[in-house]
């Protein structure tokens, strides 16, 4: 009987932790059954939303595939309205003008500026020998204590000595206009380059368009309802991030082209300074022709004071040589208003073109990498569809 009992313990409490698992299995089992149907039903959401979400980009791409195929189109049958091929056509046109007007400048320099310099060269021979006339005139007065006459004489060499830094101005600031002239080559060497940056960015910008095109295209024709539903939920989230990633570089794309409009405007106020610089250049052999008037002027005036150094008579001149080296004064001035100008031009010019090709470049650049990224793109959702 006792052995009975023992055999019936032991039956119980071997028992009990039988029926204890089976309780614990049947609760995880309906837990993860629950975990299940919750991950379904998120997937079905996460599905729902993805697909508003392409079906919303699918009626942008209609509207936007239309427009860039009507771009591509026009590019092709009426190439001279588009955008960059347009301004290049305006850059070429200006740049035989510019061309030409520097090349004209430059051979009447070679021809004229040597007499001009020339000029310049005996009023500087004309002035030292005037000076030194005029010094010995005033130790004489200084020797003699002649006051008034030592003032007289002093203002006078103040006068001459402004006509000499107003000549040794006009020297270097002709070396420095022969040696701007001088570099036509760099110009038109910086010209081609813009003309070929326009060149390559109108290539490039419709290459950019064609893989816009293609990659929106895939967008709307294979990521379809049908074809989502196919994917797996692993699957669905490496389209959900290409398809996001390749929106927003279309977006990135609209976006370029807002920026080329810009370019465009900034083009016309370059265009402008380069149409001032083509005007200007048309009419410079006459300003050079007025500058070196006042060159030969300067120097007649020179001639004009030493004769009265040279013949003993300067002081009975005083007033007279007084005015010419006033008159000298002015013509000097007004060829080194003239210089200042002509600088103006060529440095506006310089500047001009070096931000137009250095933003050109940025452009390109741009066009390049937005068609690679489109072409990246396109690829990784082409592998994700397998």
């Amino acid at each position: 009987m006792k052995r009975n009992l023992l055999t019936l313990l032991l039956v119980i409490l071997c028992g009990a932790p039988l029926v204890s698992c089976h309780y614990d299995a049947d609760a995880e089992l309906k837990a993860l059954e629950d975990e299940m149907t919750r991950l379904e039903q998120e997937d079905q959401r996460i599905r729902a939303h993805f697909l508003e979400k392409i079906n919303s980009l699918r009626g942008r791409l209609t509207t936007l595939i239309a427009q860039v195929e009507a771009d591509l189109k026009a590019r092709i049958d009426k190439e001279g309205d588009a955008l960059i091929h347009s301004l290049n056509l305006r850059v070429s046109a200006l740049k035989t003008d510019i061309l030409n007007g520097f090349n004209d400048s430059r051979d009447y320099m070679n021809q004229r500026f040597s007499s001009c310099k020339k000029h310049i060269s005996d009023s500087f021979d004309k002035l030292d020998k005037s000076k030194d006339a005029l010094e010995d005139l005033i130790r004489d007065a200084l020797d003699k204590q002649e006051t008034e006459r030592v003032k007289k004489l002093m203002a006078l060499e103040s006068k001459l000595d402004a006509v000499l830094e107003r000549a040794e101005r006009v020297q270097n600031g002709l070396a420095g206009l022969e040696e701007k002239l001088a570099s036509a080559e760099e110009l038109n060497r910086r010209l081609n380059k813009v003309s070929t940056t326009l060149d390559d960015l109108d290539e490039a910008f419709g290459e950019m368009e064609q893989n816009q095109l293609a990659l929106m295209q895939l967008v709307e024709d294979e990521i379809t309802d049908e074809y989502l539903n196919s994917l797996t939920s692993a699957q669905l989230a490496q389209v959900k991030a290409a398809v996001a990633d390749a929106e927003a570089l279309i977006d990135q794309m609209e976006s370029y082209k807002d920026e080329l409009e810009d370019l465009s405007a900034q083009s016309e106020d370059m265009l402008g300074s380069m149409e001032d610089l083509s005007d200007w250049l048309g009419s410079a052999v006459d300003d050079y022709d007025s500058m070196l008037g006042d060159c030969e002027g300067a120097l007649d005036n020179c001639l004009e004071f030493w004769s009265y150094f040279e013949n003993s008579d300067a002081e009975d001149k005083l007033g007279e040589i007084e005015s010419l080296a006033e008159e000298n004064v002015e013509l000097y001035d007004s060829t080194l208003d003239m210089l200042d100008e002509i600088d103006a031009h060529v440095e506006t010019f310089y500047a001009t073109v070096w931000d137009w090709e250095a933003h050109c470049h940025d452009c390109l650049q741009s066009a390049y990498d937005l068609g690679q990224e489109a072409i990246d793109k396109y690829g990784e959702i082409e592998s994700v569809r397998g």
